[in-house]
């Protein structure tokens, strides 16, 4: 029991890793989340509009970076949404790191643009593994 009480009392105290960072987007931003024991809205084969729910469902009380991983390799189509992604993004105060990607033809030209409009974004490149898309490691600390 003692034991126990000393984890609650541990965890209680100690903020999280990151504690002003969260991860948002597809499968890459959850590979970086996991890795960087990170808080945020991620999951596995999100495209662009499930990626601008949660962009919209997070609260960004006490959050001065957001790791945000588009969902465009998931639906090379839907670059619109990715621009509403950031628009919203874009008036909330804090810093966007865009994650790159490589699977949609152009794709990373057209981030990189989109991202440069806005002074609290900062787009970045990640390397690719074997697929084209995911890193072979997601060894990147935020």
């Amino acid at each position: 029991m003692l034991k126990h009480s000393l984890l609650v009392a541990t965890l209680l105290i100690s903020p999280p890793v990151l504690a002003n960072t969260i991860f948002i987007g597809d499968s890459i931003a959850d590979g970086y989340k996991k890795y960087n024991k990170g808080m945020g809205f991620t999951k596995v084969g999100a495209n662009p509009k499930t990626v601008l729910s949660y962009v919209h469902s997070a609260s960004y009380r006490d959050v001065s970076k957001v790791i945000l991983s588009s969902g465009i390799s998931n639906n090379c189509h839907s670059i619109s949404t990715v621009k509403d992604q950031l628009f919203y993004l874009s008036v909330k105060p804090v810093n966007i790191i865009l994650l790159g990607n490589n699977n949609c033809n152009g794709a990373n030209d057209t981030l990189k643009l989109m991202c440069s409009k806005y002074s609290n974004c900062k787009f970045e490149s990640i390397p690719y593994g074997r697929d084209g898309i995911h890193p072979n490691q997601y060894n990147k600390k935020f």
